[in-house]
């Protein structure tokens, strides 16, 4: 048997374990409660909680109740650059209640229907808004909400809630557009109109050859050498007597002096032709038709007989025929004459009326109230927009490409462009006049509008294309308010319509839940299903792209988490390397190879699967990311490292040590990355508290400690090395602190303390239990207990700071239990403006017990600090005769 000592170097790196004592590293401890491990001032009893206020609405005059949804944020003043810490809260029935950290203070909140521009919050007319009401949007049962701050705005996010859209009021009449492109004579203007609702289809005969059967009149000008009677006239002509109508010819007699009574006399021989211009309707082989030429001193007679003919069948329910550009340049033609007589033509052929008719520019516009098509086989003399699908009951008209669209047209007017067999390139578009609808009072029955102006892409006319903000995330507004000052405005938000393509180009969370809303690289992320969908870049209220021609490098993202398990996405965090997304069963990351993070460039790659708690958001780990999974019983708590583009993540479950004694169902997590702690509450009066130092290549310090309050914690969140924390005492909701940055034998250590009372409060008990005392070996940085050996302890050596009261509660194995108490030196004892603590003093506990059957704890529930640095034991030990191997 040989005397040793062993010392134990300290108790801040270790915390709690729920390993076997003999597992157990130098320093850490069975349970530690209400302690703070500081790397340089060692395991210190923690500060009390200040009460700060209890938490009440402005409209009831009464305290808030505890049942809701928390939140907190902070703002900076743009004029001096201070920051303002809030914490918020949302209840059930969609009430917003804003109060400031600093003091508790409730800030005045109103509520508008109208949709509010973040940028525009401070200019609007307070007269026009409620204060003592709610948002309809943020009622809630069971789920919590969700908050997102950007900037000086926070989005409060209902996964409850499905987005929906809706249609504006852009619907277009049935519309068409005759453009005319080429003034030719003698040709027809021909054009078919067909209703689409109906089945009608367009029957008839027409000529197709005629000639002269018969002349009359001609016989005195013949001895007129001068020939008198030569005669040329394109002419209109209708049935003898019979249903024959609109036969256009042009009529030809030429006359040729000859030589006759033996060369003696001259006179003149006439040969007649005739030229089919249109065949007209209803004409029959045989038929005939009289033209009399009355412009001669002796009127002459011509008689036309169709000697051939042909039958017409149209799908089209009316033909357009019979406008006619002369047949030479005898006759002056113009497009306007030409579009007059379509228009009469029209209005008489078709149940179009004629105030649905308008000339524009070189066109003619036609609208009726069912829908029409409208066609042509003349396609060198005119471009026709119409709609051209007789199943596509719609508004618009349809091209198959961009040269069709006339420079001239009416204004408003909408024409698909179908680029090719696939509707993923289609797109609208819609002329714009560069003086609107002027009517031209001069053209009389005409109606002639001006024409000039340009195209512009808009989005299907009848599609849905407005996001409904009351579906929508809701936005909680800063905003200064002349005798109320600073005051918050919850209401819509002025999301942006789609401008352009079909309903295909909406966001996929269109008729879904958004979960989260997250901020990435300046555009706000929706986590819908399994997608992440992202805004226009720098336009953090578009989710539309800005043409439907071609995909910009700041158009949305809408891009898929889907793999062969549930991936409906719950919460984000941002790295260095892209976006970290949570499932409840799997992590992705979404990222970029390229500079620019695009539609084309953006993809999700899933890089592990471990189940994650949605009731709580991830966290930052100093460099890395931590997460809280609730699968199988208690809670626990992993870090993931090593996250690049390429290559296998690393993931370690911090709460091992701990998942015995953990917490089940967390409910809310307080984290400082600056601090380098997290806590951990499932809504009761536990808090668990994981303190870490990073020492580059491994952890300085490694703790799990415990907190207890007098009250259950509905909320807690850390800001600026201050805790806040939010308790509920029975319906009374209290807001209460806690800094982390105080010197922690400056006190008080009592929970509930308000500033001007300091005695007061809630008592609580630092506690600290040990584990048995085991003679430990280091191999190979690995630490082994000797546990089959025999240990007598004889004295505990305790090093503390030498200030605070505090008791060791000693148990032993056949005899009695006892405590021993130290208690602080005199404050007299200390010098004047020193600070009141020394090094450290060693506190000597006599037990001479064998180890096994040692058991030491210790405890401080005075109002007084507590340090303990170290501590050093001495025994017999003996190895029993065995030798090790």
């Amino acid at each position: 048997m040989s005397s040793v000592s062993q010392i134990i170097p300290n108790y801040f790196a270790g915390g709690i374990s729920d390993q076997p004592d003999e597992l157990k590293k130098p320093g850490q401890l069975r349970d530690c409660v209400n302690a703070y491990p500081d790397a340089i001032k060692g395991l210190v009893k923690r500060p009390g909680l200040e009460k700060v206020g209890q938490l009440e609405s402005l409209c009831d005059n009464a305290p808030i109740n505890a049942n809701g949804s928390y939140f907190h944020f902070s703002r900076e003043n743009v004029t001096n650059k201070n920051k303002q810490d809030y914490i918020g809260y949302v209840s059930t029935g969609g009430k917003v209640t804003v109060f400031r950290c600093s003091d508790g203070v409730t800030i005045p909140t109103y509520y508008t229907n109208k949709t509010i521009s973040p940028d525009d919050s401070e200019s609007i007319n307070i007269d026009k808004l409620t204060q003592c009401s709610s948002n309809s949007y943020l009622k809630h049962d069971g789920e919590d909400l969700k908050f997102t701050t950007v900037n000086n705005y926070t989005f409060i996010t209902n996964p409850a809630k499905a987005v929906t859209m809706s249609s504006v009021n852009n619907k277009r009449p049935y519309e068409a557009f005759i453009e005319v492109t080429l003034l030719a004579y003698n040709r027809e203007y021909l054009i078919d109109i067909d209703l689409v609702k109906t089945d009608n289809a367009s029957r008839f005969s027409k000529a197709t050859e005629v000639t002269i059967s018969s002349t009359e009149g001609f016989d005195g000008s013949n001895e007129d050498a001068s020939c008198p009677a030569n005669f040329r006239k394109t002419v209109t002509l209708d049935e003898d007597g019979g249903g024959g109508t609109d036969l256009v010819v042009e009529i030809e007699s030429l006359g040729v002096q000859e030589s006759y009574s033996n060369n003696r006399e001259t006179r003149c021989a006439y040969r007649h032709t005739v030229d089919l211009i249109n065949g007209g309707r209803g004409w029959e082989v045989g038929e005939t038709a009289t033209y009399v030429n009355n412009e001669l001193e002796n009127p002459t007679t011509y008689v036309i007989e169709v000697t051939k003919n042909s039958v017409i069948s149209s799908s089209a329910d009316y033909q357009i025929t019979g406008v006619l550009t002369p047949s030479n340049g005898d006759e002056v033609a113009t497009i306007k004459t030409v579009l007059t007589d379509l228009r009469n033509e029209i209005s008489r052929s078709s149940p179009i009326l004629k105030s649905n008719i308008e000339i524009v520019g070189n066109g003619l516009y036609i609208k009726h109230t069912e829908p029409f098509t409208i066609t042509t086989s003349e396609k060198d003399l005119m471009n026709v927009l119409s709609n051209t699908d007789d199943d596509l009951d719609n508004p618009y008209c349809i091209v198959n490409n961009v040269s069709r669209l006339p420079i001239e047209c009416k204004n408003g007017l909408v024409a698909l462009v179908a680029n090719s067999f696939s509707d993923d390139d289609d797109y609208w578009v819609q002329f714009q006049s560069n003086y609107g609808d002027v009517t031209n009072d001069n053209a009389s029955d005409s109606k002639e509008t001006a024409a000039t102006g340009y195209w512009i892409e808009i989005a299907e006319p009848g599609g849905k294309v407005k996001l409904n903000a009351g579906t929508m995330p809701q936005a909680l507004v800063f905003t200064k308010i002349p005798d109320v000052g600073d005051a918050f405005i919850v209401g819509p938000v002025a999301w942006k319509d789609r401008t352009c393509g079909s309903d295909d180009f909406n966001p996929s969370f269109n008729d879904f839940n958004i979960t989260n809303l997250l901020f990435y690289r300046n555009r706000l992320c929706a986590l819908s299903q399994e997608n992440v969908i992202m805004t226009r870049a720098g336009e953090l209220f578009n989710f539309f792209p800005a043409s439907a021609l071609a995909v910009s490098p700041s158009d949305p993202i809408d891009v898929s988490a889907a793999t062969d398990y549930s991936s409906i996405l719950q919460d984000g965090l941002v790295i260095n390397n892209g976006l970290l997304l949570f499932s409840q069963l799997q992590q992705f990351q979404l990222t970029t190879d390229s500079d620019v993070l695009s539609p084309s460039t953006a993809k999700i790659l899933e890089i592990s699967r471990y189940n994650y708690s949605a009731s709580t958001s991830p966290i930052n780990i100093g460099t890395n990311v931590g997460f809280v999974s609730d699968r199988g019983g208690r809670a626990k708590v992993y870090e993931l490292s090593n996250v690049f583009r390429e290559g296998a993540v690393k993931l370690v479950e911090k709460s091992k040590i701990i998942s015995q004694s953990f917490l089940n169902n967390v409910r809310s997590i307080a984290t400082s990355p600056e601090d380098e702690l997290m806590l951990f509450s499932n809504n009761g009066k536990t808090v668990w508290m994981y303190k870490f130092l990073d020492g580059g290549d491994k952890l300085l310090q490694d703790a799990w400690v415990r907190w207890t309050f007098p009250y259950p914690v509905l909320y807690h969140f850390v800001i600026d090395s201050m805790y806040y924390a939010v308790l509920n005492n029975e319906g009374d909701v209290y807001l209460t602190r806690l800094d982390l940055d105080k010197n922690p034998i400056n006190g008080p250590f009592t929970d509930l303390w308000e500033e001007d009372d300091e005695d007061a409060g809630v008592p609580y008990e630092m506690k600290v239990v040990f584990p048995t005392v085991n003679l430990v070996k280091s191999e190979m940085g690995a630490y082994r207990s000797d546990t089959t050996s025999s240990l007598v302890v004889h004295r505990l050596h305790y090093n503390f700071g030498d200030i605070g009261t505090y008791t060791f509660d000693i148990k032993r194995e056949g005899y009695d239990d006892y405590d021993v108490l130290y208690e602080s030196r005199y404050m007299d004892d200390y010098k004047a403006d020193a600070e009141p603590l020394v090094p450290e003093v060693e506190r000597t506990i006599p037990v001479y017990t064998r180890n096994t059957a040692l058991s030491v704890s210790l405890k401080s529930d005075y109002n007084q600090p507590l340090i303990l640095h170290s501590m050093r034991w001495e025994g017999d030990y003996n190895q029993r005769y065995y030798k090790r191997v």
